[in-house]
């Protein structure tokens, strides 16, 4: 794949929506190839997210584990974006991504995000704004969440009639 058709497919990704082409080529051509085999983890719940990756051929399984138990929470496939949070926060990975089949992705080291965002201030911007937006859905999804369980209580702590 080019990098401009590279860079294409990160403008898909709410997170790159709003960057200058110039940016994603930037990053598109300084990404790393990954290869992964059927079985491996692309991303491990637990782990330092050192890297995002950008899903370019192949699918995976996304797992969490909790309390000794793993579930499925969905899968990805090429175009998905994963581990970007981490990354950007520099905090361990919350889920871990599995390759069910051969996958190949173009892995984003946190040094490089960095760094395009230290050169270019406004591809931060752009980022940060976008990271704000995705923040605010999340809360605001969240406050309705609340609301249901809130009126759930309310209809629960009434007498039995």
């Amino acid at each position: 794949m080019s990098v401009k058709a590279e860079a294409e497919v990160f403008r898909k990704i709410p997170l790159f929506a709003e960057a200058d082409r110039a940016h994603l080529q930037v990053i598109a051509f300084s990404s790393e190839r990954a290869d992964f085999e059927k079985g491996q983890a692309i991303i491990a719940q637990g782990m330092q997210g050192a890297a995002a990756y950008l899903m370019l051929r192949g699918k995976g399984d996304i797992l969490i584990r909790e309390n000794g138990q793993t579930r499925h929470l969905g899968t990805v496939e090429a175009g998905a974006f994963v581990g970007e949070l981490a990354m950007i926060a520099n905090i361990p990975y919350a889920v871990s991504i599995i390759a069910t089949e051969s996958v190949t992705a173009a892995r984003i080291p946190r040094s490089l995000f960095m760094r395009v965002v230290s050169e270019f201030p406004e591809f931060g911007v752009r980022v940060h704004a976008a990271l704000a937006k995705k923040l605010s859905n999340a809360t605001t999804e969240l406050m309705g969440t609340k609301s249901i369980f809130d009126k759930a209580y309310a209809f629960s702590r009434r007498p039995f009639q």
